[in-house]
This record gives C-alpha cells, structure tokens and sequence, in this order.
C-alpha cells in the first residue's frame, strides 16, 4: 500500500502492516461494538505472528544472499610454482598450508612471503574439507559432509585462514625449514 502525505512524503508500506493495520481496525472495532474480547485477543495474535513470520522470511533471505557471496582468495599462482608445506591446527580444524616460490634462491628453506593458507578448512577426523553455512541467529557454521562434524564460528573461513598464514609465517621467521623441525643434514 502506497500512503502519500501532502505532496513531497509518500511511503510504501509492506503487505504485512497493510494486514496487521486492517486487523487492528477489525480488533478496535469489536472493542467498540463490544464483540467478545476473545475475538480481539485472537485479532492481536494473528497480527503478531504475521510480523514474526515476515521477520523470519527476511533473514532467511539475507542468511541465503550472504552464503551466496564468497570472499576472494589471493591470487593464486602456476602450479609448478606451488608446493604444499603441510597442514596446521587452528580453530579446532586443520588447514593446508602452501609455499609460493616467488624466487629459486633456496629449495630447503621458506621465506614468510612464501606462505599462503587458503580455505576450505579441513576436518581434524577425515581431512575433508569443511562446508561453511550462515546460521540464523549469526556467525558461521563449518560442517563436514562425510562425518558429523561441526564447529561454529564468528569469522568466515577467509579470515581465520589469514590468522593461519600469519602464525605460520611467524612460525617460518623462527624455523625457515618449517615444518620440519631441524634443518635437512648434508651427508
């Protein structure tokens, strides 16, 4: 229902409060003409539980927008250029790390640059990766399809998988031969 007030404020108002004013009226109305009170109380019911309804349906809305929009990883290089270092644990999941040769300088040792943690996580029983889903009442949830997994979480996997590169590439500043832990002998 479109309402116009004078000639510069028009408001368009949502089907639900065109039927929450109209049972309004209709309990008003039976105050006045001293229709059994039962009848109000039932009017006022029902238009409190098409404004939950419509608040429901707009979240779920939002909830499946939000899952449809993916962050974007880094740009991810040639795959010659790319060498799995191992897997990490955080946030009670595993994650795969990666070293990007930017350079031929070392084979054996790591730079902090190198490192790249990218999703999707991993489940610490199966090593499948985790799907990741928008709750209803907020944050995230990583679900692993092949056991019953889950683990709930207010930052998406993008961002946990950058706490992972910088703990890992904080971890390589300390040990260049991470994840081993010593250097590999020359004999």
């Amino acid at each position: 229902m479109k309402m116009t007030l004078g000639r510069s404020l028009s408001i368009e108002t949502p089907w639900w409060m065109d039927a929450a004013g109209v049972l309004f009226a209709l309990a008003m109305g039976a105050l006045a003409f001293g229709v059994l009170r039962w009848m109000v109380w039932l009017a006022i019911g029902v238009a409190v539980a098409i404004g939950a309804g419509w608040l429901i349906h707009r979240r779920y809305q939002q909830i499946r927008a939000q899952d449809a929009v993916g962050e974007p990883g880094s740009s991810w290089p040639p795959a010659e250029s790319v060498e799995r270092l191992g897997c990490y644990d955080h946030a009670g999941v595993k994650w795969n790390v990666y070293r990007w040769r930017a350079s031929r300088r070392s084979q054996d040792q790591t730079s902090p640059e190198e490192v790249r943690a990218l999703p999707p996580p991993l489940c610490p029983r199966c090593q499948t990766a985790l799907t990741q889903k928008h709750s209803f009442w907020g944050g995230l949830t990583w679900r692993c399809p092949s056991r019953d997994f889950k683990r709930w979480t207010t930052a998406s996997e993008w961002q946990v998988a950058r706490q992972v590169e910088a703990l890992v590439r904080r971890a390589v500043e300390h040990n260049p031969w991470w994840p081993r832990p010593d250097p590999p002998s020359r004999s």
